[in-house]
């Protein structure tokens, strides 16, 4: 194993933990059970941190219990759960994965505005329940061709979602 050590601050997809595992010696912050002894006995061999959405916040107090901390990678789009301010200023590198589910989500938000105005999840139930035979057809619903739609922010996903929109003649 590498001298580079790795605390992974909690649960990761597989395909990420067994990289990790193959080139370094890791740690996995959320299946120890004495999380301050642990830290009180090896920070200083953590140079490396793996985090991401829902695993908290690492934040310049956790940091700074790992002295030889050289990167932490958050596993998520952005580094808000990260003080990069405070890795900055200390030379810690943080990284993200920006990009990752830009078209995931637009899809999401485009299905969901179909979903919304096309009432699928009521004309679902309405079938489910058997009112198609004894009321008749679900009523019409409202259309996406010529609405207005606003986006609040033109970033990677909004314009992953505008570029659908177009589709739609939105």
């Amino acid at each position: 194993m590498s001298e580079f050590e790795v605390l992974i601050t909690g649960p990761v997809m597989p395909l990420i933990r067994e990289g990790l595992e193959a080139r370094f010696t890791t740690h996995k912050l959320h299946e120890i059970a004495d999380k301050e002894a642990f830290i009180a006995s090896h920070g200083a061999k953590i140079a490396g941190m793996v985090g991401g959405a829902g695993h908290g916040r690492i934040d310049g107090a956790f940091m700074s219990r790992f002295p030889n901390l050289r990167i932490v990678g958050n596993f998520g789009v952005g580094y808000d759960g990260v003080d990069a301010k405070w890795a900055g200023e200390h030379g810690i590198l943080v990284t993200n994965t920006p990009d990752v589910l830009t078209d995931e989500v637009a899809d999401l938000a485009i299905g969901l505005l179909i979903s919304t105005i096309r009432r699928l999840p009521q004309a679902d139930r309405y079938v489910r329940d058997g009112r198609w035979v004894k009321e008749g057809a679900f009523p019409l619903t409202a259309s996406l061709r010529e609405k207005k739609m606003g986006i609040l922010g033109l970033g990677r996903i909004g314009g992953a979602i505008a570029h659908r929109a177009e589709a739609f003649g939105i």
